[in-house]
């Protein structure tokens, strides 16, 4: 039956799936796990704040101040929909991308007021974008979506961009020099790599990163981690201590700042469970479908391999890279943070599969 949607059908089942993650949100899961941030937005409580990430969502809900509380959170949830539009309106998108839509923490972060739903919104549009040009098939008023969801993504979260940074780059050495990829490409990868880890493990990143996540929070792991608090740090003068144990932490538990709760914390907290499922399915996914490719055979089988390994994993591991120090202290917030990119590790694998798929999913 799912074969028979047309476009509005598919429209109208991305909006209803909005209304429930926008209900869902904040009437049961606020019950649970106050919505903070969300309500503080409403509230107008960062009307004053100097961080221009912060103070630009909230200018956004003062303007959208004459509207009722739960059709200003509906309007962010609309944005970070704005991918999925664009690729039903343009190409008739298949229903099992909808799925992703319902994965739990996605479906709550993206559909309340915030950075997340803004930015899940335009890199997921980002996403979309690429594989029209993978298939040569981008026009004027793509490259217009390109350029705009590129400065709203920089505005909010510019780190997470160097995973499409790659995604385009290396897309353009295969078509334009096809011949020199590996000696373009391979360089290029552990130079911004490189460019990267120097970054994003300074120590004034990593201080950063402790400041960011609340000490005390049920969820911190900074005892688990022998971490001292940073302002405790400060009075014994023992910052570079900190961070350098930090730094040891990262190598050692990196992976959890993609599948968020640790099989502990499931253990001693059940309410993790489905989130420590949904972590690990986004984490495999890319090898599931890979296998799956070569299980089906799929026509232009080079071709896919060719997008896998030389445009999809190393974005995969340069976000990863990116996001681990701001990921690991604490699994709830590692998962929020998580959900501003998480789509390009489940759907950047299925618009490869697809490009390549010669029969359609009944």
């Amino acid at each position: 039956m799912l074969k028979n949607f047309n476009s509005t059908n598919i429209i109208i089942l991305i909006f209803l799936i909005k209304i429930f993650g926008v209900c869902f949100s904040l009437f049961i899961f606020n019950k649970f796990s106050p919505l903070i941030d969300a309500n503080n937005y409403i509230n107008h409580f960062y009307a004053g704040t100097k961080d221009f990430r912060t103070r630009l969502i909230q200018e956004i809900v003062i303007s959208l101040s004459f509207f009722n509380e739960i059709i200003i959170h509906f309007i962010f949830s609309s944005i970070s929909i704005i991918g999925f539009l664009y690729a039903t309106v343009k190409h008739n998108l298949k229903p099992i991308y909808l799925l992703f839509l319902l994965l739990p923490s996605s479906l709550v972060w993206t559909s309340i007021a915030g950075k997340e739903a803004v930015f899940y919104g335009f890199f997921t549009l980002l996403l979309f974008i690429w594989i029209d040009l993978v298939k040569n098939k981008y026009n004027f008023f793509d490259i217009l979506l390109f350029f705009l969801s590129i400065l709203v993504c920089s505005m909010l979260r510019p780190h997470y961009l160097v995973c499409i940074v790659w995604l385009y780059f290396s897309t353009m050495i295969i078509r334009k020099y096809y011949n020199y990829k590996n000696f373009v490409l391979i360089p290029s990868f552990f130079g911004l790599f490189l460019i990267c880890f120097l970054i994003i493990y300074d120590d004034t990143t990593l201080f950063r990163a402790l400041s960011s996540i609340e000490y005390y929070s049920r969820a911190s792991r900074f005892i688990d981690y022998n971490i001292l608090q940073f302002k405790y740090a400060i009075k014994f003068g023992v910052e570079k201590e900190i961070i350098d144990s930090f730094r040891d932490t990262l190598s050692k538990n990196w992976i959890y700042s993609i599948i968020g709760p640790r099989f502990d914390e499931i253990i001693s907290r059940f309410e993790f469970i489905p989130f420590f499922i949904e972590g690990f399915f986004i984490f495999i996914f890319s090898f599931l479908t890979y296998l799956y490719a070569i299980k089906v055979k799929i026509s232009k089988i080079m071709n896919f391999r060719l997008l896998f390994f030389y445009c999809l994993i190393p974005s995969l591991v340069l976000i990863t890279l990116v996001h681990t120090p701001f990921g690991i202290l604490n699994p709830g917030t590692g998962i929020r943070w998580r959900v501003n990119f998480e789509t390009i590790f489940y759907l950047t694998p299925l618009l490869i599969f697809f490009n390549y798929k010669d029969f359609k999913i009944k």
